[in-house]
């Protein structure tokens, strides 16, 4: 015998683990935003400073020519001297900002 019941209740399953899962991504994210702001909070010239530094790594990542054509330099990163100079005058702050997540640079 067919029962119309169970599409119906395999459906409202499906929409039960999607909300679930829609709430746990939401407590990820809202945990990972509170992270990040203690963090600037914390040493605003580390977090831009890591921020240059992420920044310069996912365009060289994100260049998949370049390293198909050249793998050598395909993970070559260059700031200009202005970048570089703020990168060294806050290095000693990143430094300090890893170590406390037992980061040894």
């Amino acid at each position: 015998m067919n029962n119309p019941a169970a599409p119906t209740s395999e459906i409202s399953k499906i929409k039960g683990a999607l909300i679930t899962v829609a709430k746990d991504v939401d407590i990820a994210a809202s945990d990972a935003l509170k992270f990040v702001a203690g963090v600037e909070k914390k040493s605003p010239a580390a977090f831009a400073g890591l921020a240059v530094v992420l920044g310069s790594v996912a365009k060289v990542l994100g260049d998949v020519q370049a390293a198909a054509a050249n793998p050598a330099q395909a993970f070559s990163v260059s700031f200009d001297q202005a970048t570089a100079a703020d990168l060294k005058a806050v290095w000693p702050d990143i430094v300090q900002l890893c170590a406390t997540w037992g980061i040894k640079l």
